[in-house]
């Protein structure tokens, strides 16, 4: 997947005459169609083996932490957390030069070390910041990196020598060829636990490419009704492929039209999926772009926490989701960040407002609203 993604990147699409560039689009539509039925048929299960783990995990050592396994197998080197390695760096320079903080500000760019930094950030992970490394997506990067370095660094979900310590413990429980099995065991589902988040970054970056292509189009039609430029180029949004309940857009489901419905819950019960108490204003995000307005502190709120989101992670003090279940990439990615994370709130995009003090307990899976 990530061979076939880079292959497509290294195509110089403006070169394309418009013949060459349609048949570039249905290649690469052809490609995100092959891709999302593999992703959805053998990657999703991978979060399965992780599950089996987890339970295998809690028969033999019975901690009192029923996440304890999941710290066991965070450090696997995400590409998520690779990327936002980059973006603690450039915040961590403007946090120490505050010259440099304040040309950013002011100007919209640094000196030639970080601007190179920059330019590494968007040449590698431009896809997941929208248009990939458009001009406002630069200027939203840049406002994310401010915010952040007025933040100290977040936490991690676990240090090496935790997991040591946890990998240690585990192990002792058995002797003999039962040792070896459940070290093997070990091995298997923290490549689970890994893979089944890289994969969202892998998908991404073929969509991407689609939608590069699409682009290209677009600009050349100039308006026109001409065939092909209204395509939507990102393929099956990553969270209808994790969830076919999902809904494919962003409208105000039928229900929520009544001025009864529950617009007023106070209380929202959803999974606990991340061990934690939070409280701070709610940030309901519905596209990439609305991550740029984040602040730190802020209860991240969307439908489904997905590979364009997760730069943000660390200015949130928690996440909460529409999706369910301990196993998909926003839970996972919050737990590396040591946050609060529930999952499985009906509507929630739809019953949370920008601006709404939330108090998250990750641990019961509770949410409590109140009006800003």
């Amino acid at each position: 997947m990530g061979r076939e993604a880079e292959a497509l990147v290294s195509i110089d699409l403006p070169a394309l005459d418009d013949g060459k560039l349609d048949e570039e689009i249905r290649r690469r539509e052809a490609a995100v169609r092959k891709w999302e039925g593999i992703y959805k048929n053998e990657f999703i299960p991978l979060a399965h083996g992780v599950r089996l783990f987890g339970q295998f995990y809690n028969d033999a050592v019975a901690p009192e932490d029923p996440f304890e396994f999941t710290r066991l197998l965070s450090g696997t080197g995400m590409l998520s957390l690779e990327r936002n390695a980059l973006l603690n760096a450039l915040a961590q320079r403007l946090r120490t030069d505050l010259s440099l903080a304040e040309r950013v500000g002011r100007e919209g760019k640094g000196d030639a070390e970080f601007e190179s930094r920059v330019e590494r950030l968007f040449r590698e992970y431009g896809d997941f910041f929208g248009s990939a490394g458009s001009e406002a997506g630069r200027r939203g990067v840049l406002s994310l990196l401010l915010e952040m370095s007025r933040r100290a660094p977040g936490g991690s979900g676990g240090s090496a020598a935790e997991i040591a310590a946890l990998r240690d413990r585990f192990l002792s429980r058995f002797d003999g060829e039962a040792r070896d099995f459940a070290a093997e065991l070990l091995g298997l589902a923290r490549d689970c636990y890994r893979l089944r988040d890289d994969d969202n970054i892998f998908l991404g970056r073929l969509q991407g490419a689609l939608a590069r292509a699409v682009e290209e189009q677009g600009r050349r039609a100039s308006g026109s009704r001409r065939q092909g430029a209204g395509r939507i180029g990102r393929g099956i949004a990553i969270e209808t492929l994790n969830d076919p309940s999902a809904p494919a857009g962003g409208g105000v489901p039928p229900v929520m039209e009544s001025a009864s419905f529950l617009q007023k819950d106070r209380q929202l019960v959803g999974h606990p999926a991340g061990p934690g108490f939070a409280r701070g204003p709610a940030r309901v995000v519905r596209e990439t772009a609305d991550l740029f307005a984040m602040r730190a502190g802020e209860i991240l709120v969307c439908d489904a926490v997905d590979p364009n989101m997760t730069f943000a992670i660390p200015l949130a003090g928690a996440v909460v989701e529409r999706r369910g279940g301990m196993l998909i990439h926003g839970a996972i990615i919050a737990r590396e960040y040591g946050l609060p994370c529930v999952t499985g709130i009906p509507d929630a995009v739809h019953r949370i407002h920008t601006g709404d003090i939330l108090s998250v307990d990750g641990y019961l899976g509770i949410v409590t609203r109140s009006e800003g």
